[in-house]
């Protein structure tokens, strides 16, 4: 990764949404792990396992950090979400095989959230209030 140009690297990942920027956050990660590898005298230094390990990598944001936990990973970010979202007992979920119960909110989530009622972290006349963490941070 970090040997192919990122305009190449660009060219590669074109059908994907955003790939001028997701080439751009590969670059990144790939020269981050590295220096890591280095650093730790490692050969390879995995992608993190943990929710704030991820966060820190360029473009990585809570949705696709809680869609790595727990697909990835096979980690629960934030099991009473969806448990408080749906009235499930949490505690049911959060062993076995149903450990990775998590909700990743973008956009969408956050906005249908709110109009269900789900939430209330929407106000049209405050734009800081549309933001898809806020409808994460309430159930959490």
């Amino acid at each position: 990764m970090l040997e192919i140009d990122q305009q190449e690297l660009a060219q590669l990942i074109r059908p994907v949404g955003f790939f001028n920027f997701k080439a751009k956050y590969i670059k990144q990660t790939a020269a981050i792990l590295t220096r890591k590898a280095k650093e730790e005298v490692k050969d390879v230094v995995d992608i993190p396992d943990t929710y704030d390990g991820l966060i820190a990598l360029p473009g990585v944001g809570p949705k696709m950090a809680t869609l790595v936990m727990n697909c990835a990973w096979n980690k629960s970010v934030s099991i009473m979400m969806l448990s408080l979202l749906l009235s499930w007992d949490a505690n049911y979920f959060s062993s076995g095989e149903y450990s990775t119960v998590g909700i990743c909110v973008d956009t969408h989530v956050h906005r249908i959230s709110n109009r269900l009622k789900w939430v209330k972290t929407w106000n049209k006349s405050n734009p800081k209030s549309q933001d898809p963490e806020k409808t994460r941070a309430v159930r959490t």
